[in-house]
């Protein structure tokens, strides 16, 4: 009997040892949830803006070119309308001229069909045309840099004013001899883009009282344009032509189409 109640007692004692450790657990337990839901959930940080992308310079306008009558001049296709252009600063072959049909070919085979940026130099010139610089799409070097160059055309150093790319582009085409440096015709080198230059009667003749069609003095132009006159020493002299009426400049030692300086 005494045995039994030792028994008893002592699982007594080992099971309130197990319920304080039980209730001490739990009131862990409980204090560590509390804790818990007192911490502030972390706030989502807001995504930065996305920073605008900086405007792009807009594309440049390109135009059809529809037709190409002439070595230097275009037609365009603009806003449903042909619009007539002249090639800025070069002058060309004209159809009864050598080499008009090569310049000819060369201009249609670099712009018919094809798009092409413009840059006005000129708004009209007197015979209406707008006059500008054409590079085809995605050339950086312009129709009229290349007509220069390849001899198919002539720097107007007067209207460009004497304009770098052309000068070295003219300086090639005339050192290598190609296109119209090849021949010995007295083109019109001097002329500007927008007419022709009148012949003048000589004053020399003039002085004599000698006019009309019969008094005709012939010229030597050389094929770099200058114009010399009967008793000058450069007189059939290198490559040139002879013409009663030159295109060119008059030479600075014999003057000539004016005849000797007084």
């Amino acid at each position: 009997m005494v045995s039994i109640v030792k028994r008893l007692i002592c699982n007594d004692w080992v099971l309130s040892i197990f319920l304080s450790v039980l209730g001490f657990f739990l009131v862990c337990l409980a204090g560590r949830a509390q804790a818990d839901a007192t911490v502030p959930a972390k706030v989502a940080e807001p995504s930065p803006e996305p920073v605008p992308a900086k405007d792009s310079p807009p594309a440049p306008l390109l135009y059809e070119v529809i037709r190409v009558p002439e070595p230097g001049l275009l037609h365009v296709q603009a806003a449903g309308l042909e619009v007539r252009l002249k090639a800025w600063g070069i002058g060309c072959p004209r159809r009864d001229q050598p080499k008009y049909r090569e310049a000819l070919r060369f201009a249609e085979e670099e712009l018919l069909g094809l798009k092409v940026k413009l840059e006005v130099k000129r708004e009209f010139d007197p015979d209406g045309y707008k006059q500008v610089l054409v590079y085809a799409e995605g050339n950086t070097v312009s129709f009229n840099r290349s007509m220069i160059a390849k001899g198919h055309a002539w720097h107007l150093e007067k209207v460009t004013k004497r304009h770098g790319p052309f000068a070295l582009a003219q300086i090639k085409a005339k050192r290598e001899r190609s296109g119209v440096w090849g021949e010995s015709f007295a083109y019109d080198f001097e002329g500007s883009s927008d007419a022709a230059p009148k012949p003048t009667l000589p004053s020399l003749l003039r002085a004599q009282g000698i006019q009309g069609s019969g008094a005709r003095i012939m010229y030597w132009q050389s094929f770099v344009g200058k114009v010399h006159g009967p008793s000058c020493a450069f007189y059939s002299r290198g490559s040139g032509v002879l013409t009663p009426n030159p295109q060119g400049r008059d030479c600075g030692i014999c003057g000539g189409r004016q005849g000797p300086r007084k």
